[in-house]
């Protein structure tokens, strides 16, 4: 045997399937491990990992915002009332029968101020 060290003797070592392996110094694992990076995004090195637990945490943000905001709206859409100036939603609601004459005249009296 031969006491020379060649390049793939030492891609043997600290390869992801060397002794170094992928939970050693060599890295390894989606969110980079180790001090020489890797993980989801290699080419940042040791940043790699991190960065890409961030860029998941705010895509799983911006996905529950934009679900939420969603619901709000199409909420405020049902219910037809939206942008209708007062007086509007009391006429609409006495014609369905929500509001008896009594509290409708004196709703619109105190919205009309007559």
């Amino acid at each position: 045997m031969s006491a020379v060290t060649t390049p793939l003797d030492v891609l043997a070592q600290v390869g992801p399937h060397g002794p170094m392996g992928p939970h050693g110094p060599a890295g390894g694992g989606w969110t980079g491990g180790g001090w020489m990076g890797g993980g989801a995004l290699p080419w940042l090195g040791p940043w790699g990992g991190f960065l890409a637990t961030l860029l998941l945490l705010g895509l799983v943000a911006v996905t529950v915002y934009a679900a939420v905001t969603l619901a709000r709206r199409e909420r405020v859409a049902s219910d037809g009332d939206r942008g209708d100036d007062a007086l509007a939603v009391l006429d609409r609601r006495y014609a369905r029968g929500e509001v008896d004459d009594e509290e409708y005249a004196e709703r619109r009296e105190r919205l009309t101020g007559n």
